[in-house]
């Protein structure tokens, strides 16, 4: 399994442990990076790689639901963004996702295995559609007949 890096957005101490732990069980295939607010993701990314994947809180104070999403796009579109919400909404769901979060998960129905594999089909999903857009760049545009 390949090394992922995560930065973890989450004004929740214990939210944050419990993410943590889920993840660290394999510790040779996540490092973690723990921020509290957009401001100090903002940060994380000045002069550092950017992370492989974002877990995004969408209840974190003064970026609430999709605007953490929005906010968190604009400071780094390429890193795939997996949300995090503190209920089964699927309105939320829907316009996080639609925000450009890759997946919205429901923080009390984590488990180890469904995170892990979330976290990795996020990235997958993130640098493919980053190949079909540079794909379809290249490919110049049907002249009219």
């Amino acid at each position: 399994m390949q090394h992922v890096s995560c930065v973890l957005i989450e004004d929740s101490p214990s939210d944050a442990d419990v993410v943590q732990r889920l993840l660290q069980s394999d510790k040779n295939a996540f490092s973690f990076t723990h921020v509290a607010s957009l401001a100090a993701f903002a940060v994380v990314l000045e002069g550092n790689a950017p992370p492989d994947v974002a877990l995004l809180d969408l209840s974190l104070p003064g970026a609430n639901g999709v605007d953490a999403v929005i906010q968190c796009r604009e400071l780094n579109p390429n890193v795939p963004i997996v949300a995090l919400a503190d209920h089964d909404d699927i309105n939320l769901a829907t316009r996080a996702l639609a925000a450009g979060a890759q997946e919205c998960l429901v923080k009390d129905e984590l488990d180890e295995r469904t995170l892990s594999r979330v976290v990795h089909h996020a990235i997958i999903r993130c640098r493919l559609e980053q190949q079909r857009v540079i794909s379809e760049a290249r490919i110049p545009p049907n002249s009219p007949g």
